[in-house]
């Protein structure tokens, strides 16, 4: 054995102990993070591992987590600007996955975003094809491609009911395409052809929503002590506070008047109760 192939051990010996590492850690946060499923903790624990291992199925992970799936009846919440950011990142390093979620939210108008057959048919076309044009396996021009769709996203980890929720509890979705009891129907703000006066419409009534969706939870206590300060402070803004609005409204709505108490009338009622 020479100096030479003892040092080729040595690297080969050094590269089978950091991939068994590697692995142990992987089953760990894998582990962990599905003991916490559908969770901001386990999204952050796949997207730690995506980053660390550039892998596109903990990114895909990670997105899956930020934004999950589930029964109406559960408290599930969205954070949409970190899940669109994994999907993305998880489609530009492979994962096919990830390409079919944005293909189906594109179809269905889901995760905030608008339903678009002209995207569907591009992606899909763009599915067919990928494989020749991938780059060892990546495909670091995705986002060049396809830019970003703009998402509304409320901030913090929200309760995914106020972006999708149903008929009788409608979120922004069900009041943008007015799939609700209520005969509400707002227009979306990301439309062209948007003014000012259809702005302030928009904003008055996704605050009454949101007041009514925070008064549902804290009644059906699926709400943590942290959710209900904050939803006491900004039940009780005062207007002037340097902190109070120009951060959470656009300029377009700061001169409306907001009771911060008004939730959305009707909200959480069929109206053939009594």
């Amino acid at each position: 054995i020479t100096p030479h192939s003892l040092g080729l051990l040595r690297e080969e010996a050094l590269e089978c102990y950091n991939h068994a590492l590697e692995c142990v850690v992987w089953e760990a946060i894998d582990e962990e993070a599905q003991s916490l499923q559908k969770s901001c903790f386990a999204a952050e624990l796949y997207l730690a591992a995506a980053i660390k291992y550039q892998s596109p199925l903990a990114f895909y992970l990670a997105a899956q987590n930020y934004a999950p799936s589930g029964r109406t009846n559960e408290s599930l919440r969205y954070a949409l600007i970190p899940y669109n950011a994994s999907l993305r990142c998880a489609i530009a390093l492979g994962n096919t996955e990830a390409l079919d979620t944005l293909i189906s939210n594109y179809e269905n108008g889901t995760r905030m975003m608008r339903q678009s057959p002209l995207q569907v048919n591009l992606l899909e076309s763009y599915k067919k094809k990928r494989a020749k044009d991938l780059i060892n396996g990546l495909d670091p021009y995705f986002d060049e491609k396809f830019s970003p769709e703009l998402i509304i996203d409320l901030g913090g980890y929200t309760v995914s009911m106020a972006y999708g929720g149903t008929i009788v509890y409608p979120g922004i979705s069900r009041l943008i395409k007015g799939e609700n009891y209520y005969n509400i129907t707002i227009k979306d703000p990301r439309d062209k052809d948007s003014t000012p006066q259809s702005i302030k419409e928009y904003y008055l009534k996704v605050w009454e929503m949101l007041v009514a969706v925070g008064n549902d939870l804290i009644i059906f206590k699926n709400i943590s002590v942290r959710q209900i300060l904050a939803y006491k402070i900004y039940s009780n803004l005062t207007y002037g506070l340097p902190s109070a609005r120009p951060y959470i409204f656009p300029k377009e709505v700061l001169d409306i008047e907001i009771d911060f108490n008004k939730g959305l009338e009707g909200y959480g009622k069929d109206r053939d109760e009594g």
